[in-house]
């Protein structure tokens, strides 16, 4: 089976490095909106980059439901230790949040959040990926 796990690796560390741009300033609704944006792609790439890792490298499979979804991919990733973190679950809530929140009510927070907490989640995650991809691409040698 193919993996996209090297090209998903790059957009994330692209678009972890847009979102760390747009974080750097103060806050702005315009910069929160956009953050909210870019936020909301990363975690994408994230959970997907996670489903692919537990595929390739711990044999999981969504055939059989164990890692279908975001939610229960971050729950089998913590347990393996791909994350080590549980507030991945709280991303994911604002994630879901920032993407159903027409009238921005809370984008300050979440704005918030991104900036201070979930860009370190991230962060970890892409060296633990990192790591992850270099035992794939040794084992394929």
């Amino acid at each position: 089976m193919s993996y996209n796990y090297v090209e998903r690796l790059k957009a994330i560390k692209e678009t972890i490095a847009e979102l760390k741009q747009i974080t750097d300033d103060k806050y702005s609704r315009v910069a929160a909106l956009a953050a909210a944006f870019v936020f909301n792609n990363l975690f994408e790439e994230c959970w997907k980059l996670m489903n692919e890792l537990l595929t390739a490298v711990y044999g999981y499979s969504n055939d059989d439901q164990t890692v279908k979804g975001p939610a229960r991919t971050l729950a089998v990733s913590f347990e393996v230790g791909l994350i080590d973190s549980t507030r991945w679950k709280k991303m994911m809530i604002d994630r879901n949040n920032t993407t159903h929140d027409y009238r921005n009510e809370n984008i300050e927070l979440y704005f918030d959040a991104i900036k201070n907490e979930y860009i370190n989640l991230v962060d970890s995650f892409v060296k633990k990926a990192e790591q992850e991809i270099s035992k794939i691409d040794a084992e394929e040698f």
